[in-house]
């Protein structure tokens, strides 16, 4: 069995079979991306929440004693799952069987992306995807407080259309660059790729915070040259120093892109940040 539910599964083992309380619906979100959506979801409706702060990082989280009794404290806790937010699982666990909790995830292993037989987490980053994602939410928070669910919906509902409309955007924008070879500083972009057309051929960084080795590196040198890639994009979120020096040896500029695994606790900053995200390939792009 999985270390940690989703809401589907614990519903159907019986252990989510009431709503909360009367009062206000406490949500918390283990990161940047699923905060946006829950709390569009939830507007004035649940008090949304997230554990990381604006600069912490995901993939390396240590849990606080504070932050333990705020999972404790929650109504709902969302997750990614895929592994970048295991650091929630111990907590979880030991949170009681009714602690509800919700692998956002949850129905999109159709669609995920392996390496090795290890999905690819990084799902947020196709809109498309994150619309499934929100739907998840929605759902969640509607089974949970059915006296805000029409709410619930309606805002779902709302938002999706413009995540439909983000998607459109960004599909469009790019569509001059199909098949364009980009090197990214992690693995953290193959859904954005695949759903934007984008080609990626080179990483960086294949595990993060792990410099790749002499060979490693030769190997992305002779490919950046033979696929003629035209930029190297680092990432907001971690040193640009390796994909400096990189650059510097073969002549391509730099660029930076987001991956939104931290930032300000915005309910807009995941629409901001993939416009963003847009115009930075655009201009290194042409």
């Amino acid at each position: 069995m999985k270390r940690v539910l989703s809401l589907v599964t614990v519903a159907a083992l019986g252990l989510i079979c009431t709503a909360v309380s009367a009062g206000e619906l406490k949500v918390l979100t283990s990161f940047l991306p699923l905060y946006c959506f829950a709390a569009n979801v939830a507007g004035d409706a649940a008090r949304v929440d997230c554990l990381l702060s604006a600069n912490a990082n995901p993939h390396d989280y240590q849990l606080s004693v504070k932050d333990r009794a705020r999972v404790e404290a929650a109504d709902l806790v969302i997750i990614n799952g895929l592994g970048i937010d295991n650091w929630v699982h111990s907590v979880l666990r030991g949170a009681g069987a009714n602690k509800r909790v919700i692998d956002a995830s949850a129905s999109l292993s159709n669609q995920l992306i392996r390496h090795s037989g290890v999905p690819n987490p990084h799902i947020w980053l196709d809109p498309v995807l994150a619309i499934q994602c929100v739907t998840n939410i929605s759902t969640a928070l509607a089974e949970l407080d059915p006296e805000h669910s029409a709410i619930f919906r309606e805002n779902s509902s709302r938002y999706v259309m413009r995540l439909r409309q983000l998607d459109t955007e960004i599909r469009e924008g790019l569509e001059s660059y199909r098949d364009r070879p980009i090197v990214t500083f992690h693995d953290s972009f193959p859904y954005f790729a695949r759903r934007s057309g984008l080609n990626i051929v080179g990483v960086v960084e294949e595990v993060p915070d792990v410099a790749p080795s002499a060979r490693q590196r030769a190997r992305l040198y002779a490919t950046i040259r033979e696929k003629k890639a035209k930029c190297i994009f680092a990432e907001a979120q971690f040193p640009s120093r390796l994909a400096d020096q990189i650059a510097q040896d073969l002549h391509v500029p730099v660029a930076t892109l987001n991956t939104l695994e931290s930032g300000p606790l915005k309910p807009e900053r995941y629409e901001e940040v993939m416009r963003e995200n847009l115009r930075t390939l655009q201009a290194r792009l042409k």
